[in-house]
């Protein structure tokens, strides 16, 4: 079915960047419809659990997926709200998966149009990056623009399952930030937000109040970038009428 539109599966770990899309507040795990021909399901934090979401959508007759959401910075040349659009991903394992070619080139000229975009390798990362240093290894290491949790995995199943994906990120915090104590324990596995945790954890801490205030201050920046373009890009993200693959996806390789 050549010119059939295609159910496209959004998987995004946060409850603020399924917002970024028009959605508001539902239960990790939930699939909910963004538009039609669009669904979406908010994973969590972390491999387990975006697998499990990528098949859960596949399940439901997905037939391209979208990794969507926030990442690091590890490049110094990357500033907080700058979209990426990586053309692979790199697993922690040492294998790398292509996003589909023709998917991607469409989205890219929205992106080209609207401001730019920076494109290149996402890499695995299976913790928060939590201070500048670790940033600069994972960097030197792979070469990478960014590190998410979830891509990966995701990449993983539409390649066992022979589905077109394309990764979007924005920034959230620079290669250069420090990810203070008290974020870290505001964010549950599910990706929800405990302000009496996070609190909690900054009364032993004050210092990292302007560190919080900047990491905040980068989140809400790479949300507002990717609400902007859901808005242009529009909910099904250029994806081909067809669905099919147009680039088989790469075998992974060590």
């Amino acid at each position: 079915m050549a010119n059939s539109r295609p159910l496209l599966g959004i998987i995004a770990a946060l409850p603020a960047e399924a917002r970024c899309l028009g959605v508001r507040e539902f239960p990790a795990g939930q699939v909910v419809t963004v538009a039609d021909k669009v669904v979406l399901i908010r994973c969590g934090i972390g491999r387990v659990r975006a697998e499990r979401a990528a098949r859960d959508l596949i399940g439901a007759g997905a037939q391209a997926l979208l990794s969507w959401g926030t990442a690091a910075a590890v490049s110094r040349d990357l500033g907080h709200g700058d979209l990426v659009l990586p053309l692979d991903v790199l697993s922690r394992h040492g294998h790398r998966f292509s996003v589909d070619h023709s998917w991607h080139d469409r989205l890219a000229e929205v992106l080209a149009s609207q401001g730019g975009y920076c494109s290149g390798t996402v890499a695995e990362v299976d913790s928060v990056l939590s201070d500048a240093d670790d940033k600069l290894r994972l960097r030197n290491l792979t070469g990478a623009l960014i590190a998410d949790m979830e891509s990966a995995a995701i990449a993983e199943v539409c390649h066992g399952s022979g589905i077109p994906m394309l990764v979007l990120r924005a920034v959230s915090d620079k290669a250069t930030m420090r990810i203070p104590d008290c974020a870290l324990a505001a964010v549950d596995e599910n990706g929800d937000v405990s302000v009496a945790r996070c609190l909690g954890k900054l009364a032993f801490a004050p210092g990292d109040l302007l560190a919080l205030l900047r990491l905040a201050r980068g989140f809400r920046g790479a949300c507002t970038a990717l609400t902007g373009l859901a808005r242009r890009a529009g909910p099904e993200f250029r994806l081909p009428a067809s669905g099919a693959p147009q680039d088989a996806p790469d075998n992974p390789h060590a």
